[in-house]
This record gives C-alpha cells, structure tokens and sequence, in this order.
C-alpha cells in the first residue's frame, strides 16, 4: 500500500518564516496542454502560507484552451500569439493563504512561440526569474499540487545566515514517497539526495545555486534535464536536501497501459508516448560524456539494460522500441541534441497501439 503523508494543518495560517531574512520568492512553473491540471497548481500556489513575490508561468504553445482559463481566471489580460520568439505579458492577483487577499503576486505569462519541452520551458523560465533578481525560485510542473504548507516547511530549514550553504532544497513527492522514504530510512527531517533522485517538482534553489550552475539544458527538450542541472548542484554547490516534512501532491502520469505475464502485473509506456525514451537516452548519454562520471554512467547503462529487458519481455513492438532507444543513445554521444523528433507523427502512427 501507498504512505499517505499530510503534515498540513488546515488551521494554520500563517508561516513564521520572515521573508526579510530570506528574500524573494518567485515559482516557475512550466505548462503544456494540461489546462485542468494548471489549474489546479496554480489555486495550490496561491494558497501557500508563505508569501510569494511573483510567479513565472511558461507556457509552451498550448493549445486545449489553456489561455482562455488563464484569462477567465484574470491570471492574464489578453488572449497573446507569440511568432517568431516568446512574448511576457503581466498582471497582478492575490493570495488567497489566510482566507484574505492579503498579498500581491505578479503573474509573468510567457507564451513561448514553439513548444520547447520541459526543458526549454525550465530555461526560459528560470533565466527570466534570475535575471529579474529573485533570491529564490521554486520549480514546478504543471501537475505538481502543493500543500498550503509545503513552501514555508522547506524555508524554515534555513536560517538567518543560511550557515549550513542550503543552496537547493526539494519536497517529498507523493508519487514517489515510498521509494525515497525507503532509500533514506533515517530519523532526519532533512538527508542529500542523489541527483538521480531528483526532479523539478517542487525544486526550490538559491540564487546563488543558480550563479554557480547556470540554467537548465533547453537543448534536452523533454527528459533528464532534471538529473543533469542537479548534477551540477551537486557538483558546485554541495547537493540538494530533501526535507520529508515538506510535502507536493504530483499526478500520475496516464500515458500508460497495465500489462501482465505469469501473473506479474506491471505499468508499461504506451507506444504512441514512447517517443519520449529516445530524449531520455539521448539526453542522459550526452550528460555521461559531458561530465565523464563514472557513476552517472554506471546508472544510465542500468537504465537501459532493465527498460530493454521490459521491452523484450512484455511490450509489443519491440524492434521499434529498441530501435527508438539505441537512436537516442547514439545522437547523444554523437552530441546532437538539437535534434527533434516529429512527436505528432509518431502519435497519430501509434495512437491506439500498445
């Protein structure tokens, strides 16, 4: 059975953490056709307990009415086309965290002109929020559902002087509490993650982090950007620390289909999004060769030995998937990660198959 966590406490709210002693607070959270969803993430937000300054919200093209709901819930004022390059419009709303519109948010709305992926919504977002000065950004996918709390429980870990260099902190996932409260089985609030564990669901990073590291890979466009900028955090800056108390709802993924041989059930990637392993293998090769760590490239040679022995065993298809994977593996050490892949063809080829 899934731990259910819940250190919320619907009675509370107010965060004692100052934001004079922690400076500015801006999320990015990036978004692609997952209207309902960024709805629901972005209600969650403006409810933290802990004031926020401003949100960048990157919009990757969307095109399921994302717009129109921003604009239906006053986030934005007009409905904006973005050609040729990405177009920022601002507006101001309130929080909603004591029962009270008791604090102004500035909504950047980035309408990017292409859909650039995970990836390249996280770059563009997270240079824009730099370079506009914010002392802290909290990393957010759009399916991500935060606990009123969940911002003020992770700033609370770090004090006036921040003497314990806490540059990157993350939240505990609940789709993924089981596996990290089993890999880190001790009595502390706060343990380091490896970087394999990390994500940008409810990543908060300094500014400082992101002075040392830079940005996100926008060439990797969906799949392992993740991993590589939190190798770097590792790297530069020390790691990134999970606090356990500080807790993010994240929807699960329905791109895939139960499949069971012997009586051994288990999820496996729908074909029609399996287009997405070549990104993965491809941007993860790169990283191996760019930052030649053995252990990165003990992890990555895992990965594909345990995804090709599913594939053999329980997908369809399996030449193509194969196929899919060593392409990626071989534009990524081939360093063409410019590279992109016609996804809506590959939909509209594989839509219903398994």
């Amino acid at each position: 059975m899934p731990i259910v966590y819940s250190t919320d406490n619907n009675s509370q709210n107010n965060c004692q953490v100052s934001p004079k002693r922690i400076g500015t607070m801006c999320v990015v959270v990036v978004t692609y056709n997952r209207r309902d969803f960024l709805a629901e993430c972005l209600d969650a937000l403006l409810k933290q307990v802990y004031p926020l300054e401003a949100i960048y919200l990157i919009d990757n093209a969307s095109t399921d009415g994302t717009q129109e709901m921003l604009k239906e819930r006053e986030y934005i004022r007009d409905i904006c086309i973005a050609e040729g390059e990405p177009i920022e419009s601002n507006s101001v709303i309130g929080m909603k965290s004591g029962g009270t519109l008791d604090k102004k948010v500035i909504i950047h709305y980035v309408r990017m002109h292409e859909n650039t992926g995970g990836a390249g919504g996280f770059y563009e977002g997270v240079k824009r929020a730099y370079e506009k000065g914010y002392d802290w950004l909290w990393l957010m996918d759009d399916d991500a559902e935060p606990q009123k709390s969940t911002l003020c429980n992770l700033l609370s870990n770090i004090d006036e002087s921040n003497k314990h260099k806490l540059y990157a902190l993350a939240s505990l996932k609940t789709d993924d509490s089981e596996r990290l409260l089993k890999k880190y089985n001790t009595d502390c609030r706060l343990v380091k993650m490896s970087f394999t564990c990390c994500t940008f669901v409810g990543l908060l990073l300094s500014r400082q982090a992101i002075s040392k590291v830079g940005f996100p890979e926008r060439r990797f466009f969906i799949w392992g950007d993740d991993w590589e900028y939190c190798y770097r955090i590792e790297k530069e800056c020390g790691g990134v620390f999970l606090d356990k108390q500080s807790i993010i709802g994240h929807k699960v993924s329905r791109g895939k289909a139960t499949r069971e041989i012997l009586g051994w059930a288990t999820y496996r990637p729908k074909l029609n999004n399996f287009w997405k392993n070549y990104y993965g293998y491809r941007n993860l090769v790169y990283a191996v060769k760019k930052h030649k760590n053995p252990y990165f490239f003990m992890v990555v040679i895992m990965l594909f030995i345990r995804r090709a022995l599913g594939v053999l065993v329980f997908d369809s298809f399996k030449v193509l998937r194969i196929r899919m994977m060593i392409c990626g593996v071989i534009d990524g050490w081939q360093g063409k990660i410019d590279r992109k892949l016609n996804i809506s063809e590959w939909k509209n080829n594989f839509r219903v198959r398994y």
